[in-house]
């Protein structure tokens, strides 16, 4: 079982939630406003050893993480893609909505040319951006 609930919308972030960066803040408030529109959703995030894999919050809201310990970047987006591709299954029959910031979130989102589902991209998490910042060498 990857999520106890069926969901109406999903949320993907390539970033630690929670966190203290600003991206944490502006998925809360995305995340929640969707939500809200909805009736709950499913929020798929990068976590760590100190975060739960997965939370029900009330809504009901459930958020999942992935915290692979992989030591390189590829590998760990690939392995976060597999598991939203896997939630993207499990959901589709009640998927109306997928919110996504970035590429890795994007790519099992808008695999499936089966799907139902509408797509919003929110342009963040620019790899162009991102890793430069983050691994300088």
């Amino acid at each position: 079982m990857l999520t106890r609930h069926t969901h109406q919308a999903l949320y993907a972030a390539f970033d630690r939630f929670p966190s203290a960066k600003g991206a944490a803040v502006h998925i809360a408030r995305m995340a929640h406003t969707l939500f809200n529109m909805v009736g709950g959703g499913l929020l798929y995030v990068l976590g760590d050893e100190t975060l739960p894999a997965y939370q029900e919050e009330p809504g009901p809201i459930e958020i999942v993480r992935s915290s692979s310990t992989a030591p390189n970047l590829l590998q760990r987006t690939v392995a976060y893609g597999r598991y939203l591709a896997a939630l993207r299954d499990q959901q589709a029959a009640t998927l109306r909505l997928c919110h996504f910031r970035d590429p890795w979130s994007g790519i099992p989102l808008l695999a499936d040319p089966e799907r139902s589902y509408q797509t919003i991209y929110e342009v963040n998490g620019l790899p162009s951006l991102e890793l430069p910042a983050t691994y300088p060498a």
